[in-house]
């Protein structure tokens, strides 16, 4: 949620909103979803923000350790928005 603020409000030019959701599936996989008007930006891509632009790749490396094959990560970026949709593949209790 702090990149989606973070970038979302440096490359979205209108009213900074963000969308939170999250879905416990039959399964006992959990999906959270973080979504905001604005433009992907690559690791590679000028930033006006301060950053070192590893925020993602931290991410990918913590959820590997912590959950292996269990998890899914994907970023979506239709015209206009970026969501980031995270599958933890819990098991019922």
């Amino acid at each position: 949620m702090d990149n989606a603020i973070k970038h979302g409000s440096a490359t979205s030019p209108d009213v900074r909103s963000f969308r939170l959701a999250t879905q416990r599936a039959d399964d006992g996989a959990v999906t959270i979803e973080v979504a905001n008007p604005g433009t992907w930006l690559a690791s590679s891509d000028p930033r006006a923000t301060a950053s070192t632009g590893i925020g993602m790749e931290n991410l990918r490396t913590r959820l590997n350790r912590a959950f292996a094959d269990a998890h899914e990560l994907n970023v979506e970026t239709p015209e206009g928005w970026v969501i980031v949709r995270l599958r933890l593949g819990l098991k019922k209790n």
